[in-house]
């Protein structure tokens, strides 16, 4: 025969099929007993039995055993036919083992012989997940043009193209990307949501409203967009609308830096101070113990004339810094009201 592997070749280095079979797959379609039929690997033209050995793959692959599902896969490599697809399963083999650089090599290497839309969105996945924006946004524009894609997949690709060159700072391409995601699913709050962030970076604060009030009209509970939301209305001069936002999506997620800094900023401006000072008691519960947060918490005590709590709070704070200006200027006004920090 004319195949890179001699039968006998084949047979052995496929030989681990009859001992690696898990036992819980004995009584599927295909037996234990059936592997150790030569005929079962081969076409009558003595070619390997590609499309049975493909299944049994995928079989080792679901039971977690990647380095004998390699190995039919090599097997497979080396008779020079479904090239595309073995390569592709090879990839696939090694991102399960977590090993990134192989699986990239070999989804490359299948990409060569045939653009797979899975093989294009699995490499561009782990290009994302290495910081490799450029080479990610690369491949998924040119998955962008296969043939027949559904409207579903065509949303999941511009999506993440726009979010590729939101972070290489393109941001023209990034809206580019954002609206034709849109234009594909209206409903996206995720794509509105970045369209916002986009329009906030430039600026463009009224654009930035509008698109992150699109986003919370699909889903309220969109923490980023209330955020993001509470920073357009505040560059706007909308304080009390800034606050509120800001809160709402405290409440939802408390672990939001920007969001405390901005409702603290609010609720001095405002001189609306419970929402502000519960909010930020609960967060410092979760954080390293700082200074200029127990700061801000003592002078958000004091404005609610909690003042033994204030004075609690100012005693951690010249705890952690002795000579912090404005905790001292604070323990002499408590002093005054007669409470000792």
């Amino acid at each position: 025969m004319n195949d890179t592997f001699t039968q006998r070749n084949e047979q052995e280095s496929l030989k681990f099929l009859i001992d690696a079979q898990p036992k819980k797959e004995q009584s599927k379609n295909i037996s234990i007993e059936r592997l150790n039929n030569p005929d079962m690997m081969y076409l009558p033209n003595g070619k390997l039995n590609a499309p049975y050995l493909f299944q049994m793959g995928e079989k080792l692959e679901k039971a977690q055993d990647h380095a004998h599902a390699k190995t039919i896969y090599q097997a497979i490599l080396k008779s020079h036919d479904f090239s595309a697809a073995a390569l592709f399963r090879l990839g696939r083999c090694y991102e399960a083992e977590k090993n990134v650089h192989e699986a990239c090599n070999y989804y490359q290497q299948s990409l060569s012989y045939l653009p797979l839309l899975e093989a294009m969105s699995r490499l561009a996945a782990i290009h994302i997940q290495l910081g490799r924006d450029e080479k990610a946004a690369d491949i998924l524009e040119r998955a962008l043009h296969l043939k027949d894609l559904t409207h579903t997949t065509q949303y999941e690709l511009h999506k993440s193209l726009g979010q590729c060159f939101f972070r290489l700072n393109k941001k023209s391409a990034a809206k580019a990307s954002f609206e034709k995601a849109l234009s594909v699913n209206p409903q996206s709050e995720a794509a509105a949501t970045s369209m916002g962030a986009i329009y906030l970076q430039e600026g463009r604060n009224l654009d930035a409203k509008s698109f992150y009030e699109k986003a919370l009209s699909i889903n309220p509970l969109n923490t980023e967009a209330l955020t993001g939301a509470g920073c357009a209305y505040l560059a706007l001069g909308d304080k009390a609308l800034a606050h509120d936002a800001f809160e709402k999506s405290l409440q939802i997620a408390i672990h939001n830096p920007k969001a405390i800094f901005y409702i603290v900023t609010c609720a001095y401006d405002l001189k609306k101070y419970s929402a502000a000072e519960k909010l930020l008691d609960l967060y410092m519960q979760q954080t390293q113990p700082n200074p200029h947060l127990f700061y801000a918490l003592a002078g958000l005590q004091f404005h609610l004339g909690k003042y033994s709590q204030s004075a609690r709070s100012v005693t951690k704070v010249l705890t952690l810094e002795p000579d912090h200006v404005g905790a001292l200027e604070l323990r002499s006004l408590l002093e005054k009201r007669s409470y000792v920090c």
